[in-house]
């Protein structure tokens, strides 16, 4: 794409040509794939490599990588990363932008430091530590990265019995009392976004119970859940939560127009003050709130997000990978929103696949595997030895989930 491409003697586009060039190129980064399949097909670890490829069509010799990894599986990752450094031997120059530091201590030559759109440090690998890295980008220490504050832990506000949604999760029960962080972890595919789903509606259950506040309800749809007082924060912000052209405003206030509107007519007043205040709130910078909200970072998109999610007042939140793709400081000001959202008594429902997120944050653990839930830990238990194990299908202790 955005090349000139070879023509046949008669004027019309050479396909035998590009499709061979497509081919030798992949193969370089070690992918075979019938060239003429359409994109939206592949994995996106694929996709990315996709990307990279057309910069080599272009005999690129410098590619800036912006987030490669973000929506990969740990073993995409290292692939992806074995030809970084290939690409390095062959003398390509990289601008490598992350927010995961074990990639930037396992690839990087040098790091430059950023906050609030400055530079705050540029030198050699070796002249860091995780600390140190972490300090710089957030200006504080590594330590002070998460918040959990003690909370009261209320009466149950989620219980879940048997709900089986073949073929993705099966006898599934749990229960998530106010005032709770219920961190759910697991290996991807073992589904744990699927069962997030079934409970805010978008996905059917063929068995199984909900009760919400010990009253047992029936959630087929996202209107079901809203009445319920259930919210739901997607996995993928981009495709799932947010409308990349609408103002950040009208994305805050979409699930809650509600609440300014009068005889069938929206508040412009109302919903502007609201998001304003909401945007405040969640610390959302970089732009005014009659902006798109696609000119915003990540972590910045993110917030508008979880501005959106909560401005209903939910009782129950389920927030899915609620930080991927968002620098280090986003994170701690989103750690400080899920802790104060359990202060306040909410039901929380916490599933990241950080297990550092997750051993932090969370007050139990539930462990999924193959769309089975395998274990529950409290936090006197957690330790990442165990809980990775669980999730790996390695032997550990019995214990009713």
């Amino acid at each position: 794409m955005g090349q000139q491409r070879p023509r046949t003697r008669f004027g019309t586009f050479d396909w035998r040509a590009m499709k061979k060039t497509a081919r030798e190129i992949l193969a370089r980064l070690g992918l075979r794939l019938d060239v003429s399949q359409p994109v939206h097909l592949l994995s996106a670890a694929n996709c990315k490599l996709i990307e990279i490829a057309r910069a080599l069509n272009r005999n690129a010799r410098v590619i800036i990588m912006d987030e490669p990894t973000a929506a990969l599986t740990d073993r995409e990752v290292r692939r992806l990363l074995s030809i970084v450094r290939d690409l390095q031997k062959n003398g390509v120059a990289i601008v490598y932008i992350t927010h995961r530091l074990d990639e930037i201590f396992d690839v990087c030559d040098r790091i430059v430091v950023l906050r609030d759109g400055s530079l705050v440090d540029d030198g050699p690998v070796s002249d860091f530590t995780e600390g140190s890295l972490v300090k710089k980008m957030v200006g504080r220490p590594l330590e002070s990265l998460f918040t959990h504050s003690p909370h009261p832990i209320g009466d149950v506000a989620l219980e879940v019995v048997g709900l089986t949604s073949e073929p993705a999760f099966r006898d599934i029960s749990f229960q998530v009392r106010k005032g709770e962080i219920l961190g759910i972890s697991g290996l991807i595919g073992a589904g744990r976004s699927e069962l997030a789903h079934a409970l805010f509606g978008l996905r059917a259950y063929a068995a199984g119970t909900i009760a919400v506040n010990e009253r047992r309800v029936r959630i087929n749809s996202v209107a079901d859940a809203f009445r319920l007082g259930i919210a739901y924060l997607p996995e993928e912000r981009r495709s799932q939560g947010l409308i990349l052209p609408f103002s950040i405003q009208h994305n805050i206030t979409l699930a809650s127009l509600k609440r300014f509107t009068r005889l069938g007519i929206v508040s412009e007043r109302g919903e502007a003050d609201f998001a304003r205040k909401a945007a405040t709130d969640f610390t959302v910078s970089g732009a005014r709130i009659d902006a798109a909200v696609s000119v915003l970072s990540g972590g910045n998109q993110q917030k508008v997000l979880i501005a959106k999610t909560l401005a209903r007042n939910p009782e129950i939140i389920i927030l899915d990978e609620p930080t991927r793709g968002v620098d280090v400081g986003a994170k701690s000001e989103i750690y400080r929103i899920i802790d104060d959202l359990a202060r306040r008594g909410c039901a929380v429902i916490l599933i990241s696949s950080e297990l550092n997120e997750v051993l932090a944050m969370s007050d139990r653990i539930l462990v999924m595997r193959e769309g089975v839930a395998v274990r529950t830990f409290e936090r006197s238990e957690f330790s990442p030895e165990a809980i990775g194990a669980a999730a790996a299908g390695q032997k550990v202790l019995s214990n009713v989930a």
